[in-house]
């Protein structure tokens, strides 16, 4: 899976835990900043834990500062973090999450999944719009000590809470109701509950998580994935091999053929860049769809990253917007027809999701195009759906994050024997679709009519045979 998701601040971390010849309940120890008015808390918890291996040596608890040589006490925790990694007390585990899940007196479990965050999106500071932000006040005249202790420390030992606005219950909940492998269950001291942790690994790679996360499932129905880069997703028989431009990856147990536009959302975003700066894209979309389609004009891909925008000189804004939007779509509908000498059965139903799958006339051009296509190439079902993804929520177009949580549970086992469900069954009972609202039939017939001029998916191509 992918290491790093910069659109949404999250890594995958490389965790380590203790060897199983520590003794967990003396290993972990509440947080730094508990109890800080309580120093007799943490002189039961030094008297408990002993001269065993524990994160007590590798924090400074708050209820100490003012109290003895900080940096003396912080050159004893970097010492005993080179300890523990020397010595084997610490055992490096492979890139992944980990579930935990905390119960305390007979309470409602507590929840939640260990991820590694990219700091530069964080600021505590009052009104802050950062992607992670504080919920509550931060007190300055702790941060010194802090910074003290992670300032050239070989080890993280965060404890660090972050609430994610997930009302649909789509990161965490589903991953509790997998046969995920348990990595530890132990009593914590002085009454802090039973901790018990499963790990969440998902050892396929980039191409594999993003197509499950777009929910390619069935050899009829191909995703259309619109994000910063354009894909077209289809599954296939194992043993079918990849034609003309698609590639070809395993897939479980199946193939999986992708055909690619390097440049989509990107493309987009540089446009609104260049051209639209401080315009948001409901506006953009707004503008795009009032443009007439005789002001549209197909423009090229930009030739790699840092390559100029041509074809839109002279036009205005609303031209501009529109004529960029319909030649993504066109672009995406040549990789269908790419596609389409790789498939293994006619394709009865379309996926479009992505962020770029937000603005309707993209979706409108996609969708006549691909109705032209059904009635002109038989690799095409006739009457064949287009379907828009229907999630919300912070990942509703993290195609790669869901991937990475979905390969998960089908790496955990779900989708053998034993758990009753195919990897084809995990994908699909996790995805979210609803029907494309198809453009009114004048605004459809012209979008045909622009199709047609711009010489793409007009002639129909004779199926394989």
């Amino acid at each position: 899976m992918a290491r790093d998701y910069p659109n949404i601040a999250l890594h995958v971390p490389q965790l380590l835990l203790p060897a199983p010849a520590v003794a967990a309940a003396k290993w972990a120890v509440i947080a730094c900043d508990q109890h800080s008015a309580a120093p007799a808390y943490w002189q039961e918890t030094a008297r408990l834990v002993g001269d065993a291996p524990s994160t007590l040596n590798l924090v400074l608890p708050e209820a100490h500062l003012g109290a003895g040589d900080r940096a003396a006490a912080v050159a004893a925790i970097h010492a005993r973090m080179e300890t523990y990694l020397a010595d084997g007390t610490l055992v490096e585990q492979p890139p992944g999450f980990m579930l935990v899940e905390r119960a305390v007196d007979g309470g409602a479990p507590r929840r939640g999944l260990v991820v590694a965050l990219d700091l530069a999106h964080y600021d505590y500071r009052a009104g802050s719009a950062s992607q992670i932000r504080s919920t509550e006040g931060t007190d300055a005249k702790r941060l010194p000590a802090r910074i003290d202790v992670r300032d050239g420390a070989p080890l993280e030992t965060p404890h660090i809470l972050v609430l994610i606005d997930d009302p649909e219950r789509t990161v965490i909940e589903p991953l509790c109701r997998e046969r995920l492998p348990l990595a530890y269950d132990f009593e914590l001291m002085q009454g802090g509950g039973r901790l018990r942790g499963w790990r969440v690994a998902a050892p396929l790679g980039d191409n594999h998580a993003s197509a499950a996360g777009c929910g390619a499932a069935e050899y009829d129905t191909a995703v259309l994935s619109l994000g910063t880069s354009g894909t077209v997703n289809l599954p296939a028989p194992h043993a079918r091999q990849p034609a003309g431009e698609a590639l070809g990856f395993e897939y479980w147990d199946d193939r999986l053929f992708l055909v690619m536009l390097a440049q989509c959302g990107a493309w987009y975003e540089r446009f609104r860049a260049e051209a639209a700066p401080g315009v948001g894209h409901d506006e953009l979309n707004r503008m795009a769809m009032s443009c007439p389609p005789d002001r549209i004009v197909r423009v090229p891909e930009p030739d790699g990253a840092g390559a100029a925008l041509t074809g839109l000189t002279g036009a205005d804004l609303p031209a501009q917007a529109a004529s960029t939007q319909c030649s993504i779509a066109l672009e995406m509908l040549d990789r269908v027809r790419a596609m389409l000498p790789s498939a293994a059965e006619p394709i009865r139903s379309f996926v479009l999701t992505g962020g770029l799958s937000r603005s309707p006339l993209i979706n409108g051009v996609v969708y006549a195009g691909l109705r032209m296509l059904a009635e002109r190439d038989g690799r095409v079902a006739a009457g064949a759906r287009v379907l828009l993804n229907d999630r919300s929520g912070p990942l509703a177009y993290k195609t790669d994050a869901l991937g990475a949580l979905v390969n998960a549970r089908i790496a955990a086992g779900s989708h053998s024997a034993a758990g009753g469900r195919s990897a084809r069954d995990v994908i699909a009972a996790d995805r979210r679709w609803r029907p494309c609202a198809a453009p009114r039939p004048e605004h459809e017939r012209r979008l045909r009519r622009l199709i047609d001029d711009a010489g793409r998916a007009s002639s129909p191509s004779p199926p394989p045979p």
